[in-house]
């Protein structure tokens, strides 16, 4: 039970901390909270870049609810811990329209993904993994609980 609420704050903590680490190398260092907050991307992704926010809230509630409600969160552990994980693909759908609607990404080659690796820095990586791993943390964690409540013959 202490490994379960120790992984999960670990993960909610640096999920919540890459929200402000360099997501972009364009010219500067881009965090997402400056993708979310500054006029940067307003007229690329409009406001479609909010929905970069569930990733530090979603992280903020896990914590929250390990750290003070004994794993009982506002939302439910299912829809919580797969909310990193939407929003990071919505995002990169909503990227990938744009940029075959302007006409430059409709065909992607080697050196276009490589150049696209170089320029995503760590916040977005932690982010990425972080968002992958939380769902697999929150749906063992119900599992568990689940399979300890249960009796070995029935009733």
């Amino acid at each position: 039970m202490q490994n379960k609420k120790i992984t999960i704050a670990v993960f909610s903590i640096l999920l919540c901390s890459s929200f402000f680490m360099p997501w972009l190398n364009i010219l500067i260092n881009v965090s997402a909270s400056d993708i979310v907050f500054s006029s940067l991307s307003e007229n690329f992704i409009s406001n479609w870049r909010y929905v970069l926010l569930l990733l530090p809230i979603s992280g903020i509630i896990a914590l929250l609810g390990v750290l003070l409600n004994n794993g009982k969160y506002i939302l439910p552990p299912g829809l919580l811990f797969i909310l990193p994980l939407l929003s990071i693909i919505v995002l990169l759908f909503v990227f990938v329209s744009k940029v075959n609607e302007n006409g430059v990404g409709s065909s992607i080659e080697s050196n276009d993904a490589l150049q696209l690796i170089k320029t995503l820095k760590i916040g977005f990586w932690i982010s990425l993994i972080c968002s992958i791993i939380f769902p697999f943390i929150g749906n063992y964690s119900e599992l568990k609980e689940k399979n300890a409540n249960e009796t070995p013959y029935g009733s």
